[in-house]
C-alpha cells in the first residue's frame, strides 16, 4: 500500500476482522502516536513488511497509510492500527486512574475496633494472597479474638500477658461448625500425673507440686465429611505451692483437658494472631 488515505471509521471496521493473537505479529514498533511506524510479520507469520501511520494534512479524522506490502486494507496496518487503538485506550485508563480522589479509609468493624483497643496495635491481616486461598478459609475466621475475649494475667511468670477466655474458643467452634457433637467433638486419649521438681523453700525437700496431663483427639466436619483425628496435649497441677503453702487443686484435669483443647484448635487458627506474636501472647488463667 503507498500513500493510501483512509478514515479512522474505516480503519475501525478492518481491525474487527483480526485474529485475537494480532500482538504475536508484531516485530518492532516505533512511535504508538501518529507519526507511527511497525515492522509486522505476515498473518501467516512466512514475511513482514514496515508499515506506517501518520495524520492527512487534509480532513480531521483521516490518516496516511504507507506499506511495504503494497496492498489495498493489508493485514499490517490493521496490526499497526489496534495496537494504536489499544496504546490510546490504556493511557486514558491511567489518566482516570491518576484523577481518582483518594480511597477513603475503610469503615472498621466493632471486631477491629475492639482488636486495637486491646492491643494498642495495628490490627493484624491476612496478606493478599492468603485472602484468596481457599485452605485458609477456616483458619480467617477463628484467627482473632476480640479484646473481650481476652483478660490479663496479673502475676507468676506470665504477669502481664493475655489469656484466652476457653468460652470464646468454644462459641467459635460452633459458629464455624455447628454444635458439639454434630459439627465438631473431641475424644480423651490419656491422662496422667507425674511429679514436679523439689522445691528448696519446702521440708521434706522431696515434697513439690504434682502435675497432670490430658491427650485428646479433636474432630471438625467440613462439607459433611469429618476430619482425621487433630491430637492436643494440655496439662496443669493438681497439687502446687502458694505464697507460704500448699494447695489441692480440684480442677487441675479439667484445666488439663482444656488446655489440651486449645493446642488442638490452635492447629485450625484458633487466636492465631495472638500465637503468632501478633499480640500479647496466651496461657490458661486459673480464675476463668
Amino acid at each position: 500500500m503507498k500513500g493510501k488515505t483512509i478514515t479512522a471509521k474505516k480503519l475501525n471496521e478492518l481491525i474487527n476482522e483480526i485474529p485475537d493473537n494480532w500482538n504475536d505479529s508484531i516485530v518492532t514498533a516505533g512511535s504508538l502516536t501518529p507519526p507511527a511506524t511497525a515492522t509486522i510479520k505476515d498473518a501467516d507469520g512466512k514475511e513482514q513488511a514496515i508499515v506506517t501511520i501518520d495524520k492527512s494534512p487534509g480532513e480531521a479524522g483521516e490518516f496516511i497509510v504507507t506499506c511495504e506490502c503494497q496492498e489495498d486494507d493489508c493485514y499490517h496496518s490493521r496490526v499497526l492500527w489496534k495496537l494504536l487503538i489499544e496504546t490510546h485506550r490504556k493511557l486514558e485508563e491511567e489518566k482516570k486512574t491518576e484523577a481518582k480522589p483518594a480511597a477513603k479509609p475503610k469503615k472498621k468493624t466493632p471486631e477491629e475496633k475492639d482488636f486495637e483497643r486491646g492491643s494498642g496495635e495495628p490490627v493484624a491481616t491476612l496478606s493478599e494472597a492468603d485472602k484468596d486461598n481457599p485452605n485458609l478459609s477456616v483458619w480467617k475466621e477463628l484467627t482473632r479474638p476480640p479484646a473481650r475475649a481476652l483478660k490479663q494475667i496479673r502475676g507468676g511468670r506470665l504477669s502481664g500477658m493475655s489469656d484466652i477466655n476457653p468460652q470464646w474458643r468454644l462459641k467459635m467452634m460452633t459458629q464455624q461448625f455447628g454444635p458439639i457433637g454434630i459439627g465438631w467433638y473431641y475424644e480423651m486419649l490419656e491422662r496422667w500425673t507425674e511429679k514436679g521438681s523439689p522445691l528448696p523453700t519446702v521440708k521434706p525437700l522431696d515434697l513439690g507440686e504434682f502435675m497432670c496431663f490430658v491427650s485428646i483427639n479433636l474432630y471438625v466436619k467440613v462439607d459433611g465429611e469429618w476430619s482425621k483425628p487433630i491430637f492436643g496435649l494440655g496439662g496443669s497441677k493438681l497439687f502446687e505451692k502458694e505464697k507460704d503453702h500448699f494447695y489441692n487443686n480440684d480442677e487441675g484435669y479439667k484445666m488439663a483437658l482444656t488446655d489440651a483443647l486449645s493446642v488442638a484448635m490452635k492447629e485450625l487458627g484458633m487466636a492465631a494472631d495472638i500465637y503468632m506474636g501478633l499480640w500479647d501472647g496466651s496461657k490458661y488463667k486459673t480464675d476463668y
